[in-house]
Order: structure tokens, then C-alpha cells, then sequence
């Protein structure tokens, strides 16, 4: 029988994901955002030239052993189910991203700061058309940021954005530091920034990702600043149902386990004195005719988000969340 509180943390214990440099969910997204070269040019969400080399044979290989968990036609249809997630999440954040640089830099005196967290094997910079001037901030472990160095001297890229400027920080964002070191590199919170979380607070303990997203929203000080990204259900994290167990098995035995989630993604946000928007993948402006007809079915019509109580699917949330007045206190967090 399926027992769930609402009060419960969703967390399990966390070990290292990092792998040569670069953390194994990195390697992974990397794949997948490689497979998206596959389409036709026509089809294609968006175009990565630095993803094969930041996945690696090692990215493909862990790609395949999660398709190796979906119910599809063979493997290559597993392959790009798979893929056709993070496509999607990859678009959809891209666009947010391109759309916040753009509504902030008419209300800034200088162009606007991106900073990604946590940033592995992301390409934005070079591959998003940003705003002339952007100011982009990149942090990560020291480690990272040597192995994504050494990719990109190997691999030059042109950005598509004039006068672009790039900052590679070396940081541990589970450690208060972090954030007078990246006031030291040039951000200034008063200005304009949009922030990008992706990928990052499912491999954290839950107070851990509210520690950030607070710390992140205590440097969001401009009514234009915004932060992106992606959270999981607390679900995700403990459901029996469609095979999750062994999904999330085969994750931790990678060396990624999902650590936390929240069914109550806008409570969360509100908690770390935000206001969070947030979407599901698949539902409209967050599809891209690539979620799966069974899971729009199953998560958006038979049972859409609060129909299922207590919460028991696998929910893959995307968000958008700017500065709010003080929160109040949650009860389902």
C-alpha cells in the first residue's frame, strides 16, 4: 500500500557524481542534447556543436541505459524518448532565457547578466542570441570549469552575440561563499539578471535547494531579474508505480541519485521569498510535439496535477520565479 506525507523531505542519501571532471548528469545531458543534431535541420529544437565533446562516450552509454528502462519500439526509440525530454526542457528554457535578456535590457542601464549555476556542459552562451553586451556568469566546481576550458580550447566557438563577456567561476554553491565571490567577479544585483538553475536541485537535499534559491533571490534585486529552471516532484522521488524504483536505481548506480523533490513547487518558491510560474512538461507552450501521447495523457488528462492525492505520479516541473513580497509560512513544503 502507497503511503505519503505531505511533510516529508524526499531525500535520499547523496554521493559524488563527478566523473573526470565533468558530473555524469552532465555527460548525460550533453548526449542528449547531442542526439538533437540527428533531425532534420527543419525538426530541430536547437543546434549544440559542443555537445558531443562535453558527453563523451560515457554520456552515450548512460543514455542508453536508462532508454534501456522505457517501453518503446527497440532501442533507438527509447533512445530518443529519452532525448526528447531534455530537447524539450532545453527549448523551453532556452526560451525563457532569451526572452527575460531581452524584456531586461531596456530596463537596465547596462546589458544583462545571466548567470548559469552549476553550468557542466552548458553551451548557451555561445549558441543563444543574446542582447549585445551580455555579461554571462559560469559557475561550477574549479574542476569543471578546467575540463570545460580545456573542451573549448579544443573546440573554439564564435558566440552568436556581439561584445559578449564570459565569466568562468569557480565555486561550490552548497557552501554561503559563493555568492561574495561572484559579487567580486563584476555581478551587481541592483542590475538586471537572469538566472538559470537547470538540472541542479534534484541532486540537492531539500534545504539545501531552498538555501540556494534563497541565496539566489537575495541577489535578484531588480524588479527584472528572474530566475529558470527545473524541480522535481517529491513523487519522483518515492513512487512505486511505472517502474520508478528501478529508474531511480539505475540513476544512483550511475553515481546520480535523485535526492529531493517538491509536490508543491510554487510553496517552495514562496519560501524562498519568491513567486514562482510554474509548467509540466507536456502541457501547452512546454511540448514541442515531443512529449510522449501516453504521458500527456496520463499526467495532463486522466490526472492532471492535484487529481492525484496524495501524489503518487512522477512529475518533471519547469519554472520561472521573480522577487515576491515576504512569504508566508507553508504547510506542505
Amino acid at each position: 500500500t502507497y503511503t505519503h506525507s505531505h511533510t516529508q523531505s524526499h531525500t535520499q542519501p547523496h554521493t559524488s557524481m563527478t566523473t573526470h571532471g565533468l558530473a555524469n548528469t552532465a555527460r548525460f545531458i550533453a548526449a542528449c542534447r547531442a542526439l538533437e543534431a540527428l533531425r532534420a535541420p527543419a525538426e530541430r529544437l536547437f543546434s549544440d556543436s559542443l555537445a558531443t565533446h562535453f558527453a563523451t562516450e560515457y554520456g552515450f552509454r548512460f543514455v542508453d541505459a536508462i532508454a534501456s528502462t522505457m517501453t518503446a519500439d527497440g532501442l533507438e526509440d527509447a533512445r530518443q524518448q529519452v532525448a526528447d525530454i531534455v530537447a524539450v526542457r532545453t527549448k523551453f528554457l532556452d526560451d525563457q532565457v532569451v526572452t527575460a535578456c531581452s524584456s531586461a535590457r531596456p530596463a537596465a542601464t547596462q546589458p544583462p547578466q545571466l548567470v548559469l549555476c552549476a553550468v557542466g556542459g552548458d553551451a548557451r552562451a555561445y549558441r543563444l542570441a543574446l542582447p549585445r553586451g551580455t555579461r554571462v556568469f559560469e559557475l561550477d566546481l574549479p574542476e569543471v570549469l578546467a575540463y570545460r576550458q580545456r573542451v573549448l580550447q579544443q573546440h573554439p566557438q564564435t558566440p552568436r552575440t556581439a561584445d559578449l563577456h564570459v565569466t568562468a567561476l569557480g565555486a561550490d554553491l552548497s557552501q554561503p561563499a559563493w555568492r561574495a565571490q561572484l559579487v567580486a567577479a563584476g555581478y551587481q544585483s541592483t542590475q538586471p539578471a537572469v538566472w538559470l538553475v537547470e538540472g541542479l536541485l534534484m541532486y540537492l537535499t531539500l534545504e539545501q535547494g531552498r538555501t540556494l534559491i534563497t541565496d539566489v533571490a537575495s541577489l535578484m534585486q531588480h524588479p527584472a531579474s528572474v530566475v529558470c529552471g527545473d524541480v522535481l516532484s517529491g513523487s519522483y522521488i518515492t513512487t512505486p508505480i511505472m517502474g520508478m524504483p528501478e529508474y531511480r536505481d539505475l540513476w544512483a548506480a550511475w553515481g546520480s541519485p535523485f535526492v529531493s523533490g517538491t509536490d508543491h513547487p510554487e510553496e517552495f518558491f514562496a519560501s524562498c521569498g519568491l513567486k514562482g510560474q510554474v509548467w509540466e512538461l507536456g502541457q501547452p507552450g512546454c511540448d514541442f510535439g515531443r512529449v510522449h501521447p501516453r504521458r500527456k495523457e496520463i499526467f495532463l488528462q486522466q490526472q492532471p496535477r492535484g487529481s492525484d492525492s496524495p501524489p503518487i505520479l512522477p512529475r518533471h516541473f519547469l519554472f520561472r520565479a521573480s522577487r515576491a513580497a515576504p512569504p508566508a509560512p507553508a504547510s506542505h513544503l
